[in-house]
């Protein structure tokens, strides 16, 4: 926890180039178990649209990049005390503009 109040004072101070946040996420599995896991995380995007998210047992770092009609996006998430990690990468081509 001091962790994140420290890099709450550290954001702040930052706070006149990029956007500083507090999020809340919400997941449940559609399967039969129905697990769910709630995460509240202090985040920080850069005017380069580069992110990091840090919570008490998670965090997340990515970007978000648009090339014209190509947007590319790209996350790295740490989970359950840090024990689960994950990549995600996503490609979208827009059609219609």
């Amino acid at each position: 926890m001091k962790q994140l109040f420290a890099l709450c004072a550290l954001l702040l101070a930052t706070t006149a180039t990029a956007d500083t946040y507090v999020e809340w996420k919400h997941k449940q599995s559609l399967d039969t178990s129905s697990k769910t896991s709630d995460y509240v995380r202090v985040g920080h995007k850069f005017k380069n649209n580069l992110y990091f998210e840090l919570g008490e047992d998670s965090a997340e770092t990515g970007f978000k990049k648009k090339f014209n009609n190509l947007l590319v996006k790209g996350k790295i998430e740490s989970t359950n005390d840090f024990d689960k990690n994950g990549a995600e990468v996503e490609i979208r081509y827009i059609l219609i503009k």
